[in-house]
């Protein structure tokens, strides 16, 4: 995905705005012995104070303050967006991936360069996931909510699946004979927003071989065969009756209900959810991926970037590398379990998921491309279609393909 000039269209327009204007922020005449961080909370992690010890070293060894401020998941895309188009940004924030490319092609945040080098990093797990055409322009900061296959193995037991499914063939198979049981195999909040394609479609894209977008990031790349297997695989599930019909209408709490209550035996979900479903009432277990033509899964990459607004990148650099430097994670991580960035951090996450951390390649974040949150909205709703029997898989892949690519170019042009 290259980046461009600014071009003033659509959502994206107030990003634009934001870079033309380049003001707001450190550079707009605030204190310049103060920096803006905007997080969202994490855990226990709910408000700006929590922040106070983690960050008190940087503030005293840099004689600024770190002004953070907690901005809840509901509104953090609307805050960011209304913030830096209004030139009131912070100097270093949170994004996901989902919402870089927007600002990353119109210059509203900025890559490291070799500032990044000066400000003695650690020795990073995760940090090629941050780069954009071969420029670090992201530092992952929270990697998790790795997406396995969560099972009730008493319900298998009584189903007569003696081991859990490790290939699509044996997922197919262990429905089947839940069904024959009268258990309900498998429940997807296929009636939620774009985030439930984290585990309900892309694990079987990436299981069968294909790809979001091109590696430049200027097309998609699922309407392929790949990405029609995916696709035709989902829709089998739902007419061999491995999940009901009623899919579509079903958010995710519905479906973690259902998995609780032990009215089905499947459930894709994130190791967050492992001590809620972690029950003494039934046997939990999970399956880390599928294997259909290989395994895969998604990984969040959310990360710290450095906002065109900051007027010392060094500083803001130096901020970013701070956090996520062995000795402030492992503060960090005993208020929000995730796995460690560097290799001289502890694990102190859940136990049960350390051997799936291990596995580099198998986890998978979506890519940082301007428009994806578009192509990500356009494919949710062609898969309701095609699970809503209006669309074939073919018919799905190739309007939302085609939704994406013009979604893309008016991004990135």
């Amino acid at each position: 995905m290259k980046r461009r000039r600014p071009v003033v269209t659509g959502v994206v327009a107030g990003v634009a705005a934001a870079t033309l204007t380049a003001c707001g922020g450190s550079a707009a005449g605030a204190d310049p012995q103060a920096l803006d961080l905007w997080l969202p909370p994490q855990a226990d992690i709910t408000d700006a104070s929590d922040w106070d010890p983690i960050l008190a070293g940087f503030e005293q060894q840099h004689g600024v303050d770190v002004n953070v401020r907690i901005i809840p998941w509901d509104s953090y895309e609307a805050a960011f967006l209304t913030g830096v188009s209004g030139g009131e940004g912070p100097d270093v924030g949170l994004m996901y991936t989902d919402m870089m490319g927007d600002y990353l092609v119109h210059g509203a945040i900025v890559p490291f360069g070799d500032h990044l080098d000066a400000a003695g990093p650690p020795d990073y797990l995760y940090l090629e996931r941050g780069v954009v055409d071969g420029e670090q322009v992201a530092i992952p900061f929270v990697v998790g909510g790795v997406r396995v296959l969560y099972y009730n193995a008493d319900l298998l037991a009584a189903a007569g699946v003696d081991e859990p499914p490790a290939t699509w063939d044996e997922f197919l198979a262990a429905c089947e004979r839940l069904r024959a049981a009268g258990t309900t195999p498998l429940v997807q909040p296929w009636g939620h927003h774009r985030g439930m394609l984290n585990e309900n479609f892309f694990p079987f894209l990436w299981q069968a071989g294909g790809s979001l977008f091109t590696e430049d990031g200027s097309a998609t790349a699922f309407h392929s065969p790949e990405g029609v297997a995916a696709a035709t695989y989902l829709l089998r599930l739902q007419e061999t009756g491995a999940m009901p019909a009623s899919v579509t209408s079903l958010i995710a709490d519905d479906a973690e209900s259902a998995f609780l209550r032990g009215e089905s035996a499947f459930l894709f979900s994130s190791d967050a959810k492992y001590a809620t479903f972690d029950r003494e009432d039934f046997d939990l277990g999970f399956v880390a991926s599928l294997e259909g033509e290989r395994r895969g899964t998604f990984v969040a990459t959310d990360s710290l970037v450095v906002l065109d607004e900051c007027a010392d990148k060094q500083l803001c650099t130096d901020l970013a590398v701070y956090i996520t430097s062995p000795p402030q994670m492992e503060q960090f991580h005993e208020l929000a379990q995730y796995p460690p960035l560097s290799t001289d951090e502890e694990y102190v996450a859940p136990p049960e998921f350390r051997s799936v951390y291990a596995q580099d390649d198998l986890m998978h974040n979506l890519p940082i491309v301007a428009g994806s949150p578009a192509v990500y909205n356009s494919l949710l709703t062609n898969l309701q279609q095609m699970l809503l029997g209006q669309k074939t898989p073919e018919q799905a892949l190739a309007d939302a393909a085609a939704d994406g690519d013009r979604a893309l170019r008016l991004a990135q042009r």
